[in-house]
C-alpha cells in the first residue's frame, strides 16, 4: 500500500488542527453564551464587569484621577463630584459674613456614600441637623476621599481646605493609616506605602480577550478584586507581608498629622473636632485592623485631652450601644444611612453642647 506523500500528511494534520481549533472556538462560544444567559442568576454585576473591561483596555481608573500633592481625587465629570474632586455640596470659596461653615476631613467613612447617595453621608445628615436647629446658613463640606490617610488629608487641608475658612473642622480618621502601618519598611512620610500614580498596562491578547468575553472579564474581576484606587497608588507587596501585627512605634505619623492639622485650625481661629472611628466589633477577619483602629482611637482621645480639642467618641458610643449600632455596619467600618445618622447626631449634640453652633461661636 502506497504511503501518503509528505504534502498529503501535512495537509491532513493541518485539517485536524483546524478542526480541533474550530471545535474549541465553538465550545468557548457556547460557554460564553451560556454564561451570559446565566449571569444574573450567578450574581454577576454587569456594571463592575464593564468598568473592569474599560480599565483593562485603557489602563485608566473609572473613578479616580491623579492629583498633585494629594495623590488622587475623584475623576472629573462623575455625577455628584465637585470641581475639586470631592463628593459633596459644591460651595464657593467666598462666604457670607453670617455663614457657619464646617469642613469634614477623612476617608471613605466621611464620604461614605450609601444607596441614598450624598443624602446618606454623615456630612450631609449633619448639615440637615444643624439647619433644623435654626442655623439655616450652615454649610457642611465633605473633604473625605476613599483610601486617603492622614497624610493626604493633612496636605489637602493646607493647600485647599483652609482657603474656605471653615469655622469648625471635623477630623474623622482611624482605619486607612492602619494599612500604611502594616506595609513593610515603615517610613513616617508613608513613602514605603504610597507611590506616584501609575497606570497599569496589559498585553494586547489579554486586553482583547477581556474586551470580548464577559466570562473572562468576570473571572479576572474576581481574581484581581475589581478596580480599586490602591491599584494605582500602593506599592505592590505580598499580602502575607501586610496582614501582620502593627509595631507600636509606627503610630507617630498618625499622631503628628492629626495634631498638626488641628493646631493650625486653632491658629486660624477655627475649632478642631476629633471623631473616633466606630467599627464592627464582631468582625472576625480583620483582627489586626481592629487593633490598629482602636490604637488610633486612643490617640485621638489622648490628643483631645492634651490639646483641649473637642472629642466626639463615636467608637465608645457604638461599644456601649452595640445592639443599636450592629445592624448598621455594611463592613468593618462603613455604615448604612441610619448608621451615618447616628454618627451625625452624636456630632451635632457635641457641637451644640460646646456652644459651637451659637452665633457668638462664628469666626470673627
Amino acid at each position: 500500500m502506497k504511503r501518503p506523500s509528505r504534502e498529503a500528511r501535512g495537509l491532513g494534520l493541518a485539517k485536524r488542527v483546524l478542526f480541533s481549533l474550530a471545535i474549541l472556538v465553538a465550545a468557548l462560544i457556547l460557554v460564553e453564551i451560556g454564561f451570559r444567559a446565566l449571569a444574573r442568576r450567578l450574581g454577576v454585576d454587569p456594571v463592575a464587569v464593564g468598568r473592569f473591561r474599560d480599565f483593562v483596555w485603557t489602563g485608566k481608573s473609572p473613578y479616580f484621577e491623579p492629583r498633585a500633592f494629594v495623590s488622587f481625587v475623584h475623576r472629573a465629570g462623575l455625577p455628584g463630584v465637585t470641581s475639586q474632586g470631592f463628593v459633596s455640596a459644591d460651595y464657593p470659596v467666598e462666604r457670607g459674613p453670617s455663614t457657619l461653615r464646617i469642613a469634614c476631613l477623612g476617608g471613605s467613612t466621611t464620604e461614605s456614600l450609601t444607596a441614598e447617595g450624598l443624602a446618606g453621608t454623615y456630612p450631609s445628615l449633619l448639615e440637615g441637623y444643624i439647619r433644623k436647629s435654626g442655623r439655616t446658613d450652615a454649610q457642611v463640606m465633605s473633604f473625605g476621599m476613599p483610601a486617603w490617610t492622614t497624610a493626604e488629608t493633612m496636605v489637602n487641608y493646607f493647600i485647599r481646605v483652609q482657603d474656605y475658612a471653615p469655622d469648625i473642622v471635623i477630623l474623622h480618621h482611624a482605619v486607612n493609616d492602619v494599612a500604611a502601618r502594616m506595609w513593610p519598611g515603615y517610613r513616617d512620610d508613608y513613602s514605603h506605602f504610597r507611590i506616584p500614580w501609575r497606570e497599569p498596562r496589559f498585553g494586547l491578547l489579554y486586553r482583547v480577550i477581556v474586551r470580548a468575553s464577559d466570562l473572562a472579564a468576570w473571572i479576572e474581576t474576581r481574581r484581581l478584586g475589581g478596580v480599586d484606587v490602591t491599584t494605582f497608588v500602593d506599592r505592590h507587596v505580598e499580602r502575607s507581608l501586610v496582614e501582620r501585627p502593627i509595631a507600636p512605634e509606627t503610630s507617630r505619623a498618625f499622631r503628628r498629622n492629626v495634631r498638626t492639622v488641628c493646631r493650625h485650625v486653632r491658629l486660624e481661629g477655627g475649632f478642631p473636632v476629633l471623631v473616633t472611628m466606630p467599627y464592627d466589633l464582631d468582625a472576625t477577619a480583620y483582627e489586626n485592623h481592629k487593633r490598629g483602629i482602636e490604637e488610633h482611637n486612643e490617640i485621638l482621645r489622648d490628643l483631645a485631652k492634651e490639646e483641649e480639642f473637642l472629642l466626639v467618641d463615636a467608637a465608645a458610643d457604638a461599644r456601649e450601644r452595640w445592639l443599636a449600632w450592629k445592624p448598621q455596619f455594611v463592613d468593618i467600618v462603613h455604615l448604612t444611612k441610619e448608621g451615618n445618622r447616628r454618627k451625625a447626631a452624636l456630632i451635632v449634640r457635641a457641637l451644640a453642647g460646646a456652644g459651637l453652633l451659637d452665633t457668638a461661636a462664628r469666626r470673627k
